[in-house]
């Protein structure tokens, strides 16, 4: 195979990357062990805004309505931070630094693992935790929808699927996917 080299280094973080997703054509964001979540100009290399605390990012997730085509970022930006004391903050990127954050989703007990936004509602979130369980969110909320209690070891990833998002997947450190359909409205 070719050998690929960079076409450019983002350098901002001070700890290990634990995520980065588009935001637009031309917009990356990325978050970190650091505590900052870094919103990127691709085009120029240039990072343009940084939102976080002090609390290290184990996982991360943009809101589907932040994903569209467009080549610029949306006014609002909505981010989803895991933290190893259960903690799943909400984030609105784009806003001032002391501002930026939105709410705080407290159920899990212990390291969240995996975030992921719907992508038929921004206001659906899952969130998978080392506490062995899934939680869907409505993030206009403060208590989860649904607390999946399925898995024997650490939940390690999830993420919507079926065509209309009817259905969650998770995998765990016991060797299993499991597929949970959601009821119809």
């Amino acid at each position: 195979p070719a050998h690929l080299s960079p076409v450019s280094v983002l350098r901002a973080h001070s700890q290990p990357v634990t995520g980065v997703q588009w935001a637009g054509s031309e917009t990356l964001v990325s978050s970190s062990w650091d505590g900052a979540m870094h919103v990127w100009d691709v085009r120029t290399a240039q990072r343009t805004h940084t939102v976080g605390g002090l609390k290290a990012i184990q996982s991360f997730a943009l809101s589907s309505a932040s994903e569209s085509g467009a080549v610029q970022m949306p006014a609002s930006l909505l981010a989803a931070t895991g933290h190893d004391n259960g903690a799943v903050q909400l984030w609105d990127v784009r806003a001032k630094p002391s501002e930026a954050a939105a709410a705080k989703l407290l159920s899990h007990s212990t390291w969240v693992s995996a975030l992921a936004f719907s992508e038929t509602s921004e206001f659906l979130l899952l969130s998978a935790s080392h506490d062995q369980t899934v939680k869907m969110w409505d993030i206009r909320g403060k208590l989860p929808l649904h607390s999946l209690d399925v898995h024997t070891d650490k939940v390690l990833a999830a993420c919507w699927g079926g065509t209309d998002g009817g259905a969650i997947i998770s995998g765990g450190a016991d060797a299993r996917l499991l597929v949970h359909a959601l009821p119809s409205s």
